[in-house]
């Protein structure tokens, strides 16, 4: 679950959806190999799985912003102000207990359906981004170390659990052809490692208090260098 920062304008524009480009493969994998039962399940316990976040968000005072269709299920982006600080943490912790409840529940009615929670729940709770194991992690870090060495710590720790995802996806297709479910999410982890480095940059500069300043250096460049940046300042 992403936690972009926003006007308080921004904030009240409409939620939008959009498709990650590994689903595509991941869907088409699962189609042509006979997993789409599987894989529909799987989507149908994600889904559950964002409703407890933006639930439990919604009541403490998020707003849902966008919606994103990942080879990991649904990413729901809340726009989360200074004032619920406090409550980030359990808004984060929602999604993967409430999994991991509802699959302790199903054990006996629907057995695959509640191990695909359980798992989905456990998973989530891996210190990798955009996981929500990383988010709380995050949080909990910066209370002991300076932000700028939690987030190097935090992305460097993402890096190497997608390598070893990886890893483990070359291996699942040597001994499970045409199985590419752990490399596609291993890649999806790799491929949103950049954007996971500018948002917690973007955070630090914003919390303490640099952001500014450094919007106002960049409209004196601009002001300096018109050719080069006035028409990005403009915008």
């Amino acid at each position: 679950m992403m936690r972009p920062r926003q006007s308080d304008n921004n904030a009240q524009r409409a939620a939008t959806v959009s498709v990650h480009p590994t689903l595509v493969i991941t869907l088409a994998a699962a189609i042509c190999f006979g997993f789409i039962r599987e894989f529909l399940m799987y989507f149908a316990a994600v889904t559950l799985h964002e409703l407890a976040h933006v639930f439990t968000g919604h009541i403490c005072g998020a707003k849902l912003k966008k919606i994103e269709l990942t080879p990991i299920g649904e990413s729901a982006a809340l726009y989360m102000p200074d004032s619920m600080e406090k409550w980030t943490p359990l808004v984060y912790a929602a999604g993967p207990f409430f999994n991991i409840l509802l699959g302790w529940c199903l054990r006996d009615i629907a057995p695959t359906f509640a191990l695909i929670n359980i798992a989905l729940g456990a998973f989530n709770l891996l210190p990798a981004f955009p996981l929500d194991g990383a988010r709380l992690g995050h949080i909990l870090l910066r209370r002991y170390i300076d932000e700028p060495k939690v987030n190097k710590l935090m992305c460097h720790i993402t890096g190497m659990i997608a390598s070893l995802l990886l890893a483990l996806g070359i291996l699942q297709l040597i001994l499970f052809p045409f199985n590419i479910s752990l490399f596609c999410v291993g890649m999806f982890l790799k491929m949103n490692l950049l954007n996971e480095k500018v948002r917690l940059n973007y955070e630090y500069a914003r919390r303490s208090g640099k952001l500014d300043a450094i919007i106002q250096s960049t409209r004196k460049e601009a002001k300096k260098e018109p050719g080069h940046m006035g028409g990005w300042d403009q915008a």
